[in-house]
């Protein structure tokens, strides 16, 4: 094996490792950025129910008419303790408006009330859909990975072969 070729060879190996590695990164970072964003959105609107309950307003519908919903109840001390009191989850719920289940990110906050009710507040909100995030990103890294891979190589070749 040349020289040429073998150089290129284990530059183009190094490259591809180097592209896989941030391929798996810039998926993981734009997942926590939508979820953070999902988040930041979930907690005012489980914000504004809490205030609307503590201060004895009206609340909203569940939905409102959106896709956001909201459950409360009211739940025991002793459920209050033995539960996280706010914590973020991905399921499918129910969506009653369009009689079927959606991927959605769920926030559930356990808070007590002025009188010492404990009371269990669930809030919703549909997210994408992570399977077609996901599908739709491997598409575009595929074509960006071999666009980028096919330049790297044809660019270490022409380089190599000029400096030999």
């Amino acid at each position: 094996m040349k020289l040429l070729h073998a150089s290129t060879l284990r530059l183009s190996l190094a490259a591809a490792f180097v592209l896989a590695f941030w391929s798996l990164l810039f998926y993981c970072a734009i997942i926590a950025e939508v979820n953070d964003e999902t988040d930041d959105t979930l907690e005012n609107f489980a914000e504004t129910i809490m205030i609307r309950e503590l201060s004895g307003e009206e609340l909203p519908t569940n939905s409102g008419g959106s896709n956001n919903q909201f459950f409360m109840y009211p739940v025991s001390a002793e459920y209050a303790q033995s539960h996280m009191k706010v914590y973020y989850e991905d399921r499918d719920v129910y969506i009653q408006e369009k009689k079927e289940y959606e991927p959605a990110r769920v926030l559930t906050h356990i808070f007590q009330m002025e009188n010492g009710v404990w009371m269990h507040l669930e809030v919703s909100t549909p997210t994408i859909e992570k399977k077609d995030l996901i599908e739709a990103i491997f598409f575009w890294m595929v074509v960006l990975y071999s666009v980028l891979f096919i330049c790297i190589v044809l660019t270490n070749y022409w380089g190599m072969r000029r400096n030999m």
